[in-house]
């Protein structure tokens, strides 16, 4: 479960909340870096899901004309329901077909991307454009916590404490958060709006999947607001264009 930011997060998230958002903002040097290094990253963790995505597709193709499936696609269809938190016993016999396809669709609602500028778009805010000291040394921009001691004291009581993850590179910390968000039941509203897009024949919305994220932060709709003006006027259609072209660099207010 999202927890507290810590300290240190939690004064860069408000102050940031106070930036004014009129129009179209061009990136500082910071904010330009800032994405250069991390867009890649998450356009890598999308092609793995989209690559398992399809494979997933594929199976289901040959089920439903017929076909039997090899023991690698059974051992393929047996890891995914492990990493997304699905149902892990065997079908039965006597319908396998049937439930193996039954379950593709289930599974399909999880493995999918996250549009990367809502990824962008939380770690800006969670992080202050990547500034945090806690997040770079833990590669944690999303304020993801665990209850095993790591150093960075999130939230604490009388009885437990949460640290902030840590990862051993920015890939696998993308990857953690999208796993997070594709299988914890506080985000299932995420993926049913997802789900929804794909039966319309429409591309994943990042605008409109951030109210899918409304339990993600205490501060629910505020906080989904806040990522929906990030995207609207920090990341722009044509940001690769501008992060390649952009000659001057200015302040963000």
């Amino acid at each position: 479960m999202r927890l507290r930011l810590p300290i240190t997060l939690l004064f860069i998230s408000i102050g940031f909340l106070c930036l004014p958002l009129k129009s179209a903002k061009p990136f500082t040097k910071v904010g330009k870096e800032f994405i250069a290094d991390f867009l890649p990253q998450v356009r890598r963790v999308n092609l793995d899901i989209l690559f398992q995505r399809a494979h997933l597709i594929n199976i289901q193709k040959k089920l439903k004309t017929g076909q039997g499936l090899y023991v690698e696609e059974l051992d393929f269809l047996a890891k995914i329901a492990q990493r997304y938190k699905l149902p892990t016993d065997t079908p039965s016999f006597q319908n396998f077909r049937r439930d193996v396809i039954q379950r593709i669709d289930a599974a399909l609602n999880r493995v999918d991307i996250v549009p990367e500028k809502l990824v962008l778009a939380q770690a800006i805010v969670e992080s202050g454009w990547g500034k945090s000291s806690a997040a770079r040394r833990t590669h944690n921009y999303f304020g993801l916590t665990q209850r095993r001691s790591n150093g960075f004291v999130v939230t604490q009581s009388e009885t437990t404490t949460y640290y902030l993850k840590s990862y051993p590179n920015l890939y696998a910390g993308i990857q953690d958060y999208m796993r997070t968000i594709n299988t914890f039941p506080s985000y299932k509203k995420f993926r049913v709006l997802r789900a929804n897009m794909r039966l319309k024949g429409q591309k994943p919305d990042a605008e409109q999947l951030a109210y899918g994220l409304i339990r993600w932060s205490e501060r629910r709709e505020l906080y989904t607001e806040k990522l929906r003006m990030v995207i609207r006027h920090y990341l722009p259609k044509d940001i690769e264009v501008r992060l390649l072209r952009e000659p001057q660099y200015s302040a963000l207010n």
